[in-house]
């Protein structure tokens, strides 16, 4: 795999160590832990993807005239690590996630991870590709469709030992559907709606004229 399409799969790359209240994840926000120049870096290492990889998900006319991705600041307070909630009943469950095109895809939604922020208590379902251990976290805030791509955006999250993951919502990305048409992308379900903004992470992808 070429470190172009390991960028589409940002992910915190440190293990912090959090308090939790009622179960729930609070901010890592500690900066002496968080790399804030690494994903930096990150985010110029897929800019130059998209400019110039034959594999970019942009349309060439878009191509062409890329001059980079928009993103909010980097934020310690956008990294939250904690337990993840397996499914109580212990067998896999399927869930079928709406699409760009109007259909259905199949995912394994692995559990639930809760969390803090806003001073507010979250939760949100975490899924697994079928056939695949990788999980994501497709979800909707108030950022859509002024700030973010209207239909919401995707987390990368990470294993970080037993049922401790990590979530970074600074890498939170569009899907390849944000923009090109061509590309089928799987929405964020009803229970993966935050009532807050989400001001971290990607946002809205503008064409130049």
């Amino acid at each position: 795999m070429t470190r172009g399409l390991l960028l589409l799969s940002l992910v915190l790359g440190c293990l912090c160590t959090v308090s939790h209240l009622s179960h729930a994840s609070e901010p890592v926000g500690d900066e002496g832990t968080f790399e804030v120049e690494r994903i930096q870096r990150e985010r110029e290492e897929k800019n130059r993807f998209f400019r110039w990889d034959p594999r970019s998900p942009l349309r060439p006319e878009d191509q062409r005239r890329f001059r980079g991705l928009a993103y909010y600041p980097v934020d310690p307070g956008c990294v939250f690590s904690g337990p993840l909630e397996r499914n109580s009943s212990g067998k896999t469950e399927y869930v079928r996630l709406p699409t760009s095109r109007g259909n259905f895809r199949t995912y394994v939604r692995v559990g639930t991870f809760r969390f803090r922020m806003h001073h507010r208590e979250f939760s949100l379902a975490v899924y697994r590709f079928v056939g695949r251990s990788t999980l994501f976290l497709p979800f909707r805030d108030k950022t859509n469709g002024h700030e973010t791509y209207e239909n919401g955006r995707y987390v990368d999250v990470r294993l970080a030992g037993g049922d401790m993951i990590v979530v970074d919502f600074n890498s939170a990305h569009n899907p390849y559907c944000a923009y090109n048409p061509k590309y089928t992308c799987a929405f964020a379900p009803e229970e993966n709606v935050l009532d807050t903004a989400v001001r971290c992470g990607e946002k809205t992808f503008l064409p130049l004229p």
